[in-house]
């Protein structure tokens, strides 16, 4: 998670993006990961992890506006049936502990 806090921190300072177009790469990226608990599974990327919190408030809250979006839609469903829940709860944890960090130094 230390690694994934200060790829964040450069991300951010570095003028980096956020949007779903920036992360749709690290969307399609989530795909591919396993379970949490799987020993040989290496820790997600910052993309990925924002990748996953923005598909995840997509799917079950506001979801995105316009037609700008398609490809985004259509990888976010292919994710979440092929992205074990851990790994989005594991993301939040993770954006949690950064804004924490960040909003206390």
């Amino acid at each position: 998670a230390a690694v994934c806090l200060r790829e964040a921190w450069v991300h951010c300072k570095s003028g980096g993006q956020f949007s779903r177009g920036a992360l749709l790469p690290s969307l399609k990226e989530a795909k591919d990961l396993g379970c949490c608990l799987q020993e040989h599974t290496a820790p997600p990327s910052f993309g990925v992890y924002m990748a996953l919190v923005l598909a995840h408030r997509d799917e079950f809250a506001h979801g995105e506006m316009g037609d700008e979006h398609k490809e985004w839609h259509k990888i976010r469903g292919e994710t979440f049936a092929a992205t074990r829940r851990c790994r989005v709860v594991a993301a939040q944890m993770a954006l949690i502990r950064w804004l924490v960090d960040r909003f206390t130094m």
